[in-house]
């Protein structure tokens, strides 16, 4: 007797298929190669500095603060299990969403390199969070857990 759970040999090469389809990405999710980077996290920085942290699913570390009326540049930097920085690849960028956009906004100089300002827009806190994204249409690859965002007067 055929078991539902037991799918024929064509049947499992399709849902797989079906699968990758799907999950918007050209290659296995088993397969590692030079599209996907394998990030683990990333720091945001301003002059050297390390400002915060996100590491994998982990609460993130530091917070962002910019004065009302002010702004604060920033880079991302990207990296691997290893710890090393991540190059992005040509199709490659970074996304900062802000929760609350009445608190504060974020505006980008270079997605390909993750750099960009806060503006801090009222007293109050929200936060971000960071994604990795890559190919076209886009997709996530990497998407950091939420980081505190404080707006001071």
């Amino acid at each position: 007797m055929h078991s539902p759970f037991t799918a024929a040999p064509g049947r499992t090469a399709a849902l797989a298929l079906a699968l990758l389809v799907a999950a918007g990405c050209e290659s296995s999710p088993l397969e590692t190669d030079d599209d996907h980077p394998e990030v683990n996290g990333l720091t945001i920085v301003r002059d050297g500095q390390i400002l915060a942290r996100a590491t994998g699913a982990a609460q993130p570390q530091g917070q962002i603060s910019v004065p009302v009326g002010d702004s604060l540049g920033v880079a991302v930097v990207v990296f691997d299990f290893d710890g090393e920085t991540v190059l992005l690849a040509a199709d490659e960028f970074v996304e900062i969403q802000v929760a609350e956009e009445s608190v504060a906004t974020f505006a980008p100089s270079s997605p390909r390199a993750g750099s960009g300002t806060f503006h801090g827009h009222a007293v109050g806190q929200t936060s971000f969070v960071i994604r990795l994204r890559h190919g076209d249409p886009a997709h996530t690859d990497f998407l950091s857990p939420a980081i505190p965002l404080v707006v001071t007067p």
